[in-house]
């Protein structure tokens, strides 16, 4: 087989095909380096976003975790209140009865008071015809007392014996001449005495 000789239009056909071929090839590196770039630069972005996805994961953790504690928190707080509402609703109970208890204690003794009273009341009304006589009684103490001074005077002037009968026995009137003042008091009071007396009887 003859060998063929490259002619120049078959050596710049070459050459023009080489060089279309090495700047394909540096377009190519170019769009690799280009597409490497953007690879990094996407990697990159996924890594900060991912790292943001991290941090507000863990902030919605911790935010979580806070709401449980308040949670947690206020359930504790429910129960312990639940706790004290029972305890404030025995003690009030417990103080209605003892109050119930008292006030039953008390109109027992308003009642006992009341009827005492009505003794007292009774009793009084009982004691008022008593002291009314006591009273007219003491109202004639005073001609008791002067029946009684006119009683020592005959008895010292007269000798008369201290009998009350011995003053119903009529007078002399001799006798009571040197006694003339004497006389008119005891005139006097013995007839003062004898209105007293018979307003005793009448009592």
């Amino acid at each position: 087989m003859a060998a063929i000789t490259p002619t120049k239009t078959s050596i710049k056909e070459a050459n023009d095909h080489l060089q279309q071929l090495y700047r394909n090839l540096s377009e190519m590196e170019t769009e690799n380096a280009t597409i490497k770039i953007k690879l990094e630069e996407e990697k990159k972005g996924r890594q900060s976003e991912k790292a943001a996805h991290e941090i507000q994961i863990s902030l919605l953790k911790s935010s979580l975790k806070s709401e449980e504690d308040k949670v947690d928190s206020l359930r504790m707080e429910n129960e312990k209140m639940t706790s004290q509402i029972s305890d404030y609703k025995q003690q009030i109970q417990s103080l209605n009865s003892t109050m119930e208890e008292r006030l039953e204690d008390y109109n027992k003794q308003i009642q006992l008071l009341q009827n005492q009273m009505k003794d007292k009341l009774d009793v009084i009304e009982q004691l008022k015809p008593k002291v009314d006589l006591l009273t007219e009684m003491m109202q004639s103490k005073g001609a008791l007392e002067n029946l009684l001074s006119l009683m020592q005077i005959a008895t010292r002037e007269f000798g008369f014996e201290s009998d009350s009968s011995v003053l119903l026995d009529p007078v002399e009137p001799s006798a009571l001449s040197n006694h003339s003042e004497d006389h008119e008091r005891l005139s006097r009071n013995f007839s003062i005495g004898d209105q007293d007396s018979n307003e005793d009887d009448v009592i």
